[in-house]
């Protein structure tokens, strides 16, 4: 069963309320509905429900401004609108799908369906880094992580992580090779994942590979100097705890020890 909160007009939520009666019986349960976006925070914070009905041309907090709050839950969303025009900024984000109004109930139960797949993809996903994908793939290699794109899963080794960074609720890899992925889970996900393959969180925004640190610079509070030139910000709060880590870490490196005691 799918749980699903339907934000949008009284006119619109009433239809769609019959509409999944009728075509979706027993494969969607609507627990809540509401007009503006910013009713609906408490509920799915205590619900955590499959699917979002969401009205595009929402007032209030707006619907993309509701997405950004809600990024960490990973919940699917279905637009609904009166204006075709606003299709393609609605699969910026991407939808299961775009649906005009009034929503024409062969196009709701496919779009259903849609969402049934996905979230069934997502499931065996987590599946499988749950079991497999956070824990070494290859006890005689290196450590590997499971990226869940839209395109498929990545294996990637922990030791071509460069950093990554946070940003609006998903989390941008950077790669050794120059490659960049982006990734709709909290750094905080990577943050307690990684704690034990010598990444560390120097600022509310930053993981960073301490196998990729070059230098810190004492320059603007506190800087990293990682391997491909990038400079990281420093939290005067995560300071010191970062020096001992990289004292620790890289003692046996004459320059970086001698370079991080002079902080």
């Amino acid at each position: 069963m799918i749980t699903c909160i339907i934000i949008d007009e009284p006119r619109t939520t009433a239809a769609l309320k019959e509409s999944l009666a009728a075509c979706c019986t027993n494969t969607v349960e609507v627990i809540y509905s509401c007009i503006l976006p910013e009713e609906a925070l408490s509920m799915i914070a205590a619900k955590t429900p499959d699917l979002l009905f969401l009205n595009i041309e929402a007032g209030g907090l707006g619907a993309f401004g509701l997405l950004e709050k809600i990024a960490n839950f990973g919940m699917e969303v279905i637009f609904t609108s009166s204006e075709p025009s606003l299709a393609m900024r609605a699969f910026q984000y991407p939808p299961v799908d775009f649906l005009l109004k009034p929503v024409n109930p062969l196009y709701l139960r496919r779009a259903v369906e849609r969402c049934q797949k996905r979230l069934k993809e997502k499931r065996h996903l987590q599946y499988l880094e749950e079991e497999i994908g956070q824990r070494q793939i290859d006890n005689e290699g290196p450590s590997k992580i499971i990226l869940h794109t839209e395109e498929g899963l990545i294996f990637l080794k922990t030791q071509d992580i460069l950093r990554i960074e946070a940003q609006r609720g998903y989390s941008l890899f950077y790669l050794n090779n120059g490659r960049h992925i982006i990734i709709s889970k909290s750094l905080k996900t990577w943050e307690k994942m990684l704690q034990a393959e010598c990444f560390y969180r120097v600022h509310d925004s930053h993981l960073v590979n301490l196998r990729c640190v070059e230098r810190f610079l004492r320059k603007e509070g506190g800087l990293l100097l990682m391997s491909n030139e990038d400079e990281v910000p420093v939290s005067r709060r995560r300071k010191d705890e970062l020096l001992s880590k990289l004292i620790n870490f890289m003692g046996d490196t004459v320059d970086m020890a001698q370079n991080v005691a002079a902080a």
